[in-house]
């Protein structure tokens, strides 16, 4: 005991070798990728991109919920695809905007000011009525996307996820589509 006393005191006086110092603050500039104007302009079509991905999804979501009629097993199986679809691409969307060392924001209420679409009202309704509106919606989101992905253009990372959000809601667009015809 009486031994290992003094050395525990000497290590204590010693400073931290640079692995081990503090690192709850944040990282420095260096170590974060691209230019400050870059990562603004990125972070900020993250930002609204990760706004109407929540957003659509739970506008599936409702619907998913309260569709009645004829088509109902038909319209619930199909708007929870859309939904569960959609769950990954949020994810990715939110933590690339962590890679660039800004926070992201998924409050509801953040989501409700901020979103590009309509929520669904909380009634009954008919498969036909919910495509029209989710078509309607996901027609917002996919051209909101491409104005994104040519921000973007500084930031190939960026705007290759962008470019994969974008092709997973036009598909979903030409699938709420197809069944109009």
């Amino acid at each position: 005991m009486r031994i290992t006393t003094p050395l525990v005191c000497l290590c204590l006086a010693m400073p931290l070798p640079a692995f081990a110092q503090d690192t709850t603050q944040s990282a420095p500039e260096e170590n974060v990728p691209l230019t400050e104007d870059v990562r603004s302009t990125s972070t900020t079509a993250l930002q609204d991109t990760l706004y109407d991905l929540i957003a659509m999804k739970h506008a599936a979501h409702q619907e998913h919920w309260n569709v009645v009629g004829i088509e109902y097993y038909q319209m619930h199986e199909f708007f929870e695809e859309l939904y569960t679809d959609l769950e990954p691409y949020i994810d990715m969307v939110a933590e690339r905007k962590l890679a660039l060392d800004v926070i992201a924001d998924g409050r509801p209420s953040a989501v409700g000011e901020n979103a590009s679409i309509a929520e669904p009202e909380p009634t009954e309704t008919q498969g036909s009525d919910a495509i029209d509106f989710l078509m309607e919606n996901w027609k917002i989101v996919s051209d909101r996307l491409y104005e994104r992905i040519d921000a973007t253009e500084d930031d190939l990372v960026t705007q290759d996820l962008l470019i994969a959000v974008t092709a997973l809601v036009d598909k979903q667009l030409w699938q709420l589509r197809a069944h109009t015809k």
